[in-house]
């Protein structure tokens, strides 16, 4: 028995000293207050709790009292004397709250105390100290970037609601003009092109929207298909070089095909177009009357099998601020965003740049001084491809295309689309028959003989039945043709992946809305006589 008491009581102790070693590494610290009548209250604390109040040992508990209490912020002080109270009334109570420490300045911690019933000299609470300071912090910057995230969502709202309106009523005018002067052949023409302009930027500002979703859902798809960098670079520089000429910036750049060692590559094509011409672009909107772009392409070195390239642009413009650099790449920075009239720009461009170049494993760098100009240069590594592959998409892509007699099912449920590319296809030499939904269009097929339609231009988001599913149920039909006839998609969604999904529905290709006629025939033309 005496044995068995001996082991319970050197159990006992190891469970204290376990105990007392967890809340020490939990920086938790034990105190007690003991308020009775007519004296001053008194404040005792452990070893833990005086390190984390910075109270040193030979303070007495009227002292450690005092300065606890005048440490509480003065914001806090009403929630301590309401958790005291509460322990008093109710018997328990915890509170979070601000404190200054001595050497270590404002602190968080966690109070959770109770009431002593069995001291009977006046009121006792004894309770536990834990510093929560981290953590609060870690909280507070969380509460920081939730507002900030809120603002930039509002800032975002704010500047998309001015840069979409800003091209719409453009057209929207001219379109009134033109209603008002209808036989001014020379205005008409002029506002055709202006129309046209204003249209295009509408087009590049929603796209970069929707790239920029993409990219922040990690949801955009890097193609991968053989191309000439050289050539892509010529048609770089030439839309470039266009844009200048309108500006009066002159543009100046070398014949990169001697520096090209290995031209055909594997990449993606379209966003490596995407991340130089936005670069050129800035280059030549934030230029000086009379400024200059100079631009360089180069081949770097082999690294892991890979062609290294470096594409130099360096313009004389109205530059940035190094203040400015460091948040160049988040959303919606423009250092003059009070210019907007003359340098329109919606902040979007270069997050979506540097998210592209990062998904290529590439490296972007900047500099650039407030009234000289700026230096991007961007490095970018790209498997090498076989000239002949090359040379295939080439030969593919120069093939003239005549639609004369050729007979086209149009699927499209929004009239006025409808009407447009009716016009245009017709205009083109096509006989086209329409419906307006994926029903109509699998039934007017399955009850037309064999032959009667060389190619279907189906629209994917339809009501009554989608564009998707009308092309499962042709391809499913028990007739010849059902498998072989071209069926090419015309939507909207047009990113990698969404291309990949109307191929998956056994689509053969895809065109990206708003149409554009010589795509909508060199995609038509790769079908026909197959």
């Amino acid at each position: 028995m005496a044995l068995n008491d001996k082991t319970r009581k050197h159990n006992d102790m190891d469970f204290q000293k376990d105990l007392s070693e967890i809340l020490t590494n939990a920086k938790i610290g034990l105190w007690a207050i003991e308020m009775d009548e007519d004296k001053e209250p008194r404040m005792y604390f452990d070893d833990v709790a005086r390190e984390i109040t910075g109270f040193y040992e030979d303070m007495t508990p009227e002292e450690c009292y005092e300065r606890w209490y005048k440490r509480i912020v003065d914001s806090a002080i009403d929630s301590v004397q309401a958790s005291v109270k509460e322990m008093i009334e109710q018997g328990k109570s915890e509170n979070t709250y601000a404190w200054i420490h001595p050497k270590k300045g404002r602190i968080y911690t966690r109070c959770g105390g109770s009431l002593d019933e069995n001291y009977t000299a006046g009121t006792r609470l004894w309770g536990y100290h834990q510093d929560v300071t981290e953590n609060m912090q870690a909280a507070e910057i969380a509460l920081q970037e939730a507002k900030r995230a809120n603002a930039a969502k509002t800032t975002f709202l704010s500047r998309m609601s001015h840069d979409i309106r800003t091209p719409l009523n453009g057209i929207i005018g001219l379109l009134e003009i033109g209603e008002r002067h209808p036989d001014d052949v020379e205005l008409l023409r002029q506002n055709r092109a202006k129309e046209k302009i204003a249209a295009n930027h509408l087009l590049s500002l929603i796209n970069d929207i929707l790239e920029l979703s993409k990219i922040d859902s990690s949801r955009i798809e890097l193609a991968h298909e053989a191309f000439d960098i050289t050539e892509l670079a010529d048609e770089i520089l030439t839309i470039t070089a266009m844009k200048a000429a309108e500006a009066g910036i002159t543009l100046v750049h070398g014949d990169c095909k001697d520096s090209m060692i290995h031209p055909y590559v594997y990449g993606s094509p379209l966003h490596v177009r995407q991340i130089l011409l936005n670069i050129l672009d800035n280059a030549v909107k934030y230029n000086v009357p009379g400024g200059s772009v100079h631009c360089s392409a180069e081949f770097v070195e082999m690294e892991a099998e890979r062609a290294v390239y470096r594409c130099t642009v360096t313009d004389t413009g109205i530059g940035m601020s190094e203040k400015y650099m460091r948040h160049l790449f988040e959303l919606f920075s423009q250092e003059h965003y009070n210019e907007m009239s003359l340098y329109q720009g919606t902040g979007l461009g270069m997050p979506i740049v540097k998210s592209l170049i990062d998904r290529m494993h590439g490296k972007i760098e900047v500099r650039s001084e407030v009234g000289v100009g700026t230096t991007f240069t961007v490095t970018i590594p790209f498997e090498i491809a076989p000239e002949s592959e090359v040379a295939n998409n080439e030969n593919e892509n120069e093939e003239q295309v005549s639609l004369d007699n050729v007979k086209i099912l149009l699927v499209e449920d929004n009239e006025l689309n409808l009407d447009i590319a009716k016009y245009l296809l017709t205009d083109s030499g096509a006989q086209v028959t329409t419906v307006m939904n994926g029903d109509a269009a699998v039934r007017e097929f399955q009850n037309t003989p064999v032959g009667t339609y060389d190619v279907i231009l189906m629209d994917v988001m339809m009501p009554v039945m989608n564009g998707i599913e009308a092309t499962q149920k042709i391809r499913a039909l028990a007739r010849e043709d059902a498998k072989t006839i071209p069926i090419i998609a015309m939507t909207a969604n047009a990113f990698v992946e969404d291309v990949q999904a109307v191929k998956n529905a056994g689509m053969n290709d895809h065109l990206a809305k708003p149409l554009e006629m010589n795509k909508v025939i060199h995609t038509i033309g790769k079908y026909l006589n197959k």
